[in-house]
């Protein structure tokens, strides 16, 4: 995979990818991860 060729991955292969809503209060987790990025690396 060319990470800097400036095109994602996963547009070209999840074209119909669920969307979510913004959280409207507070949960609790046990792992969370931010900054993953679109691309994932």
């Amino acid at each position: 995979m060319n990470l800097i060729s400036g095109r994602l991955l996963w547009p070209l292969t999840w074209l119909d990818a669920p969307t979510y809503p913004k959280l409207g209060h507070d949960i609790e987790c046990d792992c969370l991860i931010v900054g993953g990025g679109e691309a994932g690396i």
